[in-house]
């Protein structure tokens, strides 16, 4: 919807080296990362977190440029895009986590509804950021929320995957993120686009 695009930075070559940074028309692979990504070799390698994804997102102008996509505001591949939504959703009072199957992460968010009857149901919403997927499952009654929560796939990084979704240090520097104008519209425009062509 915000055509976002999907750079996977684990591979052979690795596409993030042909990006470049428009500000000062440098490749990303000729940028020193900054000093919390200490550990990365340049700019291109680092994790996206979600600061840096989110605040790239709402900046005035596309920072980025790519021979197969032209410019663009922000760029992540799966991980990245969960990250930072996770935490946006936070915001709304939906505590959600990243769970992880091979290769690939999606979303998942408890919500806790009342019938007219007053029964309660728990349902569980699958957000895949990466295909624009959205599902909903029930969940059995006996499901306590820790368990529920603990239950997030296997994978070597999926627990940093979730602590820093869940980290309030990170949610306090997304919380202080400037939307500028131009981002706004930009952004509205794309999402009334994408809702017109849902509801066509």
């Amino acid at each position: 919807m915000l055509e976002i695009p999907y750079f996977w930075h684990w591979i052979t070559p690795n596409p993030r080296h042909e990006i470049i940074y428009l500000p000062d028309s440098t490749s990303l692979v000729e940028l020193n990362p900054p000093e919390e990504f200490a550990r990365y070799k340049t700019f291109a390698d680092i994790d996206r977190t979600p600061w840096l994804f989110l605040s790239d997102l709402v900046s005035s102008n596309p920072k980025y440029y790519h021979p197969q996509c032209g410019a663009f505001a922000t760029f992540g591949w799966c991980s990245e895009r969960e990250m930072a939504f996770t935490i946006l959703m936070s915001f709304y009072g939906y505590e959600g986590k990243i769970k992880q199957s091979g290769i690939h992460t999606w979303s998942e968010f408890r919500i806790e509804l009342s019938g007219v009857d007053g029964v309660k149901i728990s349902l569980t919403a699958i957000v895949d950021n990466t295909f624009d997927i959205i599902k909903w499952n029930l969940l059995e009654p006996n499901i306590e929320k820790t368990d529920w929560m603990a239950d997030i796939g296997r994978g070597e990084t999926i627990e940093w995957y979730n602590s820093i979704a869940h980290s309030e240090n990170e949610r306090r520097r997304v919380q202080k993120i400037q939307i500028s104008e131009a981002a706004a519209f930009r952004i509205e425009e794309l999402a009334d686009m994408y809702l017109n062509g849902i509801i066509k």
